[in-house]
């Protein structure tokens, strides 16, 4: 008996530190030069922003699937002056698991994630020390408001100059955000030899801007005294398979050009990339090029275009898309079979520095045929060669 009863007893204790070790993994699961953070509320998710500024890690930050009210002035992220090895943050959506934690992302969907700023308060700000990288992905950004002359009522992304990491902004939803500038999102840094900047396969719908730029706007500096290694492609930024639609500017008759309700880029960063994005009825001028030396203009379809001539285009477009129907409230924009945006897009070469996502926007494979879709959103009824719908 007493034998048995030291049995249960250490069978006891054996259950309770497995129970203590899987609570404490679901809050922060740490590891060597790295932290893991799950937020399953708003103020957990502000939380662990906090603790990822100050902690000298590169951290993740998890987000449970469902949707996030913004604190007042929205969720930041500001490691600017903060010190530590590395300081870089990955911010992800659509992550699901047992005790509210964060163990696996069941269906890459970034609508199943909202971070919404209430009409009232931009949604989010990262803002980076020179040596960080920033990926953001997987959520959609809703109803962000700024106030005054701030930029990115959805998304603002800024570094310290000179910036030197890589920025990845991947199958995100910005949806009916405003401010200033950039209504959707805003990017701007000063950037180094090695800073890269990836906007990839996101939706921008329904954003305004008070000023200019209803959906985007990008301001990718280098400084004067750098240039690109020899043989290398960065510093770089790239535009590469997002659907910029239905953005708009205040109502102005007969708009100057550079007036733009899509994506305004800009800066004298040395290899700008603006590839298989559907840019598409947005208010006044869809796309407005500031700078257009060393900006490769490939394989889009844009409705309107104004500013300087890119160094290189190829491919570009210029037809009404069509769209499967989704729904009254549904916001994809995928492309019929007989729209022009069916296997128009472009793939990466080597030593180009952009990628395309394994999936769409909606979590579907991207590469599936001998073809990619032009926009964020991938068909993927079965065609035979003849692009009829097969029997299956």
């Amino acid at each position: 008996m007493p034998f048995i009863r030291i049995l249960l007893s250490d069978y006891r204790t054996t259950i309770v530190r497995l129970l203590v070790f899987v609570l404490l993994s679901t809050c922060c699961i740490a590891s060597v030069g790295a932290a893991t953070f799950c937020a399953t509320t708003s103020a957990e998710l502000q939380a662990a922003l906090d603790t990822a500024e100050t902690n000298g890690e590169a951290d993740e930050v998890r987000v449970l699937t469902g949707t996030y009210t913004a604190p007042a002035g929205g969720f930041s992220y500001n490691a600017i002056g903060s010190s530590g090895p590395d300081q870089s943050i990955e911010i992800s959506g659509g992550w699901s698991g047992t005790i509210g934690g964060c163990g696996q992302v069941l269906e890459e969907n970034a609508a199943l994630t909202v971070l919404s700023g209430d009409l009232s308060n931009r949604v989010m700000s990262v803002l980076l020390p020179s040596d960080a990288d920033a990926t953001v992905r997987l959520l959609s950004f809703v109803s962000g408001n700024t106030s005054g002359q701030f930029a990115g009522g959805g998304l603002n992304v800024q570094g310290t100059n000179p910036y030197n990491g890589v920025i990845t902004i991947e199958r995100n939803i910005f949806l009916n955000n405003e401010a200033e500038n950039g209504g959707g999102l805003n990017v701007f840094y000063t950037g180094s030899t090695a800073a890269n900047t990836l906007i990839v396969n996101n939706l921008f719908a329904g954003n305004h801007a008070r000023d200019n730029a209803g959906a985007l706007d990008l301001e990718i500096e280098q400084a004067p005294s750098l240039s690109p290694a020899r043989g290398s492609m960065l510093p770089a930024v790239s535009v590469t398979n997002n659907t910029i639609v239905d953005n708009s500017l205040p109502p102005i008759i007969l708009p100057p050009p550079d007036l733009v309700g899509g994506m305004r880029i800009d800066g004298t960063v040395s290899n700008k990339w603006v590839v298989n994005n559907n840019i598409w009825a947005n208010q006044a001028t869809d796309l407005f090029i500031g700078n257009g030396s060393g900006l490769r203009l490939w394989n889009n379809n844009i409705q309107s275009r104004a500013g300087d001539a890119p160094t290189s285009e190829q491919n570009n477009i210029s037809a009404e898309p069509e769209y499967l129907d989704c729904g009254l409230l549904c916001v994809a924009r995928t492309p019929a079979v007989s729209s022009p945006l069916m296997d128009a897009g472009a793939f990466p070469q080597t030593g180009h520095p952009w990628f395309l996502s394994d999936t769409d926007l909606r979590g579907l494979t991207r590469v599936r045929d001998e073809g990619i879709e032009i926009g964020a959103y991938e068909n993927n009824t079965l065609l035979f060669s003849d692009r009829f719908e097969s029997a299956l």
